[in-house]
């Protein structure tokens, strides 16, 4: 049971014994003087089940009415004599989903001054002088009224919230219906319920009573005829407790727990409450929602394992078992099996509710998803051993052009030939092609993270810039004796785009190509136009291919696929991601397929065509 603490307090300041039983019918509340109405500390009776702790209720009237009024049943009240206290309670059983909640008010004093007016007679004045002197000690507010409406008895405690509630005096003698006249409605609710009992009607109602520059205030009341020796009514006795305090506890209870429901039903963890012995008996609405079992079932401990993990199951109950024998908060990370089917890791972590003798009355605890945490946790981890991987190939690179550059260099200081001049200038210019080159990709590289890279866009064909970029790659593929068959349409494939980024987007492509075939191989360039107003561009080969796992990461920025060699024929890994940041920024998309490796290599390209008049 979860109470705020200005309702706690209210609790336990009342004269009332008040306790809660949960679904399971365990105690889940005992206030201070429940503990002396039950005869025992609410420390044995937290989490312990009603019918272990008073196995004689097992059987009895009472059991059947805590039972109906659990199982959805209306409010009922059982009035019982306790003899371990020679006193009288009225018990009301409430219905408080999951379980109930009860109140044992004492009403000795009440049934005595109710028998006491029964029992009147032949001396009805006598009866009531004796009533009058049984009543005065309570706190229960007693009055009886004559035939006429005319109170022949009035306690201290009627006549101090009389005084309290209408801001005047009350005594015997004095005419109830004079007395509330300057409060018509109210006057009119008592004199409605005093006749009733006039004419021979028990009346049990809760009504409001007070004006409204004073307090108003609830009241359970009784009202009973009085009847002389013959059994002719004489006049009409009421007994009334006020019940505003403890109307307030009840309606703060609710208010509370209904709270704490929304408030947990809308968190985003899977929160759940448990036993001392780890036996779970709530759970949120989030687990539901994620498992797609209902609530019985998650309370089933065979039922709600089956979502976690199985190779984790063992280690995360041996986990919570220690905890719970230790006390000690519990924090676990395991995966749970979602609705879908999919695996998701959660931080699960649990703690000790203690009461005031320092017992655990129950763990609270949560789940909370981490998969997005520890997957991007990953993904830094690979992206810092990606940087290392391009750090060490960069270097590899640099001193594949300056190492020939370093050489050549000595060898034109030692040697003053006019014919190794030519040779060396060529050779000295292809290395510098090359570093520019590397140059050109690192900044390419630089603007795609940026976002900076510009377009100058033009109406053009593109099977003219197909074949361009076939030209510039032909010092790759041809001295490596590769065969590059053309597909291309005999229209113009009209496209709006720039045309030098689109040579340098199918310039990569066959570079790649050739760059992972080996010599002799075949590659072949095609393009056709779809039926949805695009042109399709595919460049294949029958090279090392591409593992399945690694179609996917091709595009990445510094990204290289395993088993590959790109490093001896140049390349930093920044190729691909350049081709699909610049067909993404015409509009296009472009996609890696391949049978595995060994088995070649086919990447597409789909770019709009322009449908704008030449």
């Amino acid at each position: 049971m979860h109470a705020d603490p200005q309702a706690q307090s209210v609790l336990e300041s009342i004269t009332d014994a008040f306790f809660a039983i949960d679904g399971d019918w365990r105690f889940t509340y005992v206030n201070r003087q429940a503990e002396v109405v039950l005869g025992r500390g609410r420390d044995e009776l937290l989490g312990r089940s009603l019918w272990e702790a008073y196995p004689g209720l097992v059987g009895s009237r009472f059991e059947s009415v805590y039972r109906r009024v659990a199982a959805g049943g209306a409010t009922e009240t059982v009035t019982d004599f306790y003899p371990d206290h020679d006193r009288w309670y009225e018990v009301h059983v409430y219905p408080a989903a999951p379980g109930i909640t009860l109140y044992f008010r004492d009403v000795t004093e009440r049934l005595k001054a109710d028998q006491a007016v029964r029992e009147q007679g032949e001396r009805l004045h006598q009866a009531l002088q004796l009533l009058e002197g049984v009543t005065e000690g309570t706190e229960d507010l007693i009055a009886a009224l004559d035939p006429d409406l005319r109170y022949t008895v009035c306690n201290a405690a009627y006549r101090r919230n009389f005084m309290r509630l209408f801001g005047r005096t009350i005594d015997v003698g004095d005419s109830m219906v004079e007395a509330l006249a300057a409060l018509p409605e109210d006057q009119a609710m008592a004199v409605a319920l005093f006749s009733r009992a006039l004419a021979g009607e028990t009346v049990h109602v809760q009504c409001e009573f007070g004006d409204t520059a004073h307090a108003r205030r609830l009241f359970d009341q009784r009202f009973y005829p009085l009847r002389d020796a013959d059994g002719r009514i004489v006049g009409a006795g009421e007994v009334a407790v006020d019940i505003t305090d403890q109307a307030a506890a009840e309606r703060a209870l609710r208010e509370s727990e209904a709270r704490f429901r929304t408030l947990a039903d809308n968190m985003d963890q899977l929160a759940w409450m448990a036993e001392p012995d780890g036996r779970l008996t709530w759970v949120n609405q989030r687990w539901s929602q994620f498992t797609g079992l209902d609530t019985e079932a998650l309370l089933d401990p065979v039922q709600r394992r089956s979502v976690v993990h199985p190779d984790h199951l063992a280690p995360v109950l041996a986990h919570w078992a220690a905890a719970r024998e230790r006390g000690e908060p519990w924090e676990h990370t395991f995966p749970m099996r979602r609705a879908d089917g999919v695996d998701r890791w959660f931080l699960s972590r649990a703690l000790p509710i203690r009461d005031e003798h320092g017992a655990i009355v129950r763990w609270f605890g949560t789940h909370t998803d981490v998969t997005r945490g520890r997957e991007t946790e990953a993904a830094l981890r690979q992206a810092d051993h990606s940087k290392d991987e391009f750090m060490a190939m960069l270097a590899h690179e640099l001193r594949n052009p300056l190492a020939p550059l370093r050489n050549m260099l000595a060898l034109l200081e030692r040697r003053q030939d006019a014919e190794l001049l030519p040779k060396a200038l060529a050779l000295m210019g292809r290395q510098v092609d090359q570093l520019g080159r590397l140059v050109e990709d690192l900044l390419d590289g630089a603007r795609i993270k940026s976002g900076k890279i510009g377009l100058k866009r033009e109406r053009l064909d593109l099977t003219v810039v197909l074949l361009a970029a076939v030209e510039t790659s032909r010092p790759l593929w041809e001295p490596a004796g590769h065969e590059l068959a053309l597909a291309l349409p005999g229209e113009p494939l009209w496209v709006d785009g720039d045309r030098q980024r689109l040579e340098q987007v199918f310039t990569n492509l066959v570079n790649n190509a050739a760059k992972y075939t080996p010599s002799g191989g075949r590659l072949r360039l095609g393009a056709q136009v779809t039926g949805d107003a695009q042109v399709l561009v595919t460049v294949a080969d029958n090279g090392t291919g591409i593992p399945s796992d690694m179609l996917d990461q091709v595009f990445t920025l510094f990204s290289q696929v395993d088993g590959q060699s790109p490093r001896a024929q140049g390349g930093l890994g920044i190729g691909l991601a350049i081709v699909r940041s610049l067909v993404q920024m015409h509009g296009g998309r472009v996609t890696a397929h391949s049978d595995g490796p060994g088995r070649g290599s086919e990447f597409r390209v789909w770019l709009p065509l322009d449908g704008a008049p030449g």
